[in-house]
C-alpha cells in the first residue's frame, strides 16, 4: 500500500502546548513510592503491637495515596501539537488521560475562534472548518490565549509558503 499524502508532507511550523508539570511521572512515582513504603513499616509495626486499627488505617492511605498518584501521572503528559504542513494541511493531535485524537484541517478553509464568557478564565480556543471543531489551548495560560489565536491566524494563509513570524509573546510556547 502506497503512502499517504499526508505522511510526506513537511512541518512549516508547529507549536507545542503542554500541561506545565513541575515533577515528572518518574519522580512522583519515587515519591509515591517512598511514602508507601513508610506507611507500610509503620502499618507493620503497628501490627506487631496489636493496633489493627492503624495498621487498617496505613492501607487506606497507601491506597489513596497511589490512586492520586496514578490519576496526575495519567494526565502529566495531556497536550496539543498544532502542525502547518507545507502541503495546505494543518495537523492537531491533542493527548488526554492517554487518549490520542489527530484532525486534519485544511489551513485555507480553517478558522481560529475565541469564545470569551464573562468569566475570563472560562475563554476557550477552538478550530473550526465547517461542522468540525476541536478546542485548542486548554493548557495555554487564559491571558494568552489571544496571543495564540493572532500567532494562528497570521500563520495560517497558505499559498505554498509559510507566512508570519511567532509573536513575541508566544516565544516560550512555539517550537519549529
Amino acid at each position: 500500500m502506497p503512502p499517504s499524502p499526508l505522511s510526506q508532507a513537511r512541518v512549516e511550523r508547529s507549536w507545542t502546548l503542554r500541561r506545565n508539570c513541575c515533577v515528572s511521572p518518574g519522580q512522583c512515582l519515587a515519591g509515591i513510592a517512598s511514602l508507601d513504603g513508610v506507611l507500610a513499616i509503620l502499618g507493620a509495626g503497628a501490627l506487631a503491637y496489636g493496633l489493627w486499627v492503624i495498621t487498617l488505617f496505613c492501607l487506606v492511605d497507601v491506597l489513596a495515596v497511589s490512586l492520586a498518584g496514578l490519576c496526575y501521572m495519567r494526565h502529566a503528559r495531556d497536550g496539543e501539537t498544532l502542525s502547518l504542513m507545507d502541503d495546505g494541511s494543518v495537523v492537531v493531535e491533542a493527548e488526554r488521560g492517554g487518549n490520542s485524537t489527530r484532525q486534519v484541517f485544511n489551513r485555507n478553509w480553517v478558522h481560529v475562534d475565541l469564545e470569551r464568557t464573562s468569566d475570563p478564565q472560562s475563554a476557550t480556543l477552538w478550530l473550526r472548518q465547517g461542522a468540525t471543531r476541536m478546542r485548542i489551548g486548554e493548557f495555554v495560560p487564559r491571558h494568552r490565549l489571544g496571543a495564540l489565536q493572532r500567532d494562528l491566524r497570521r500563520a495560517l494563509p497558505w499559498d505554498g509558503a509559510a507566512h508570519g513570524a511567532p509573536s513575541s509573546a508566544l516565544q516560550s510556547l512555539t517550537t519549529t
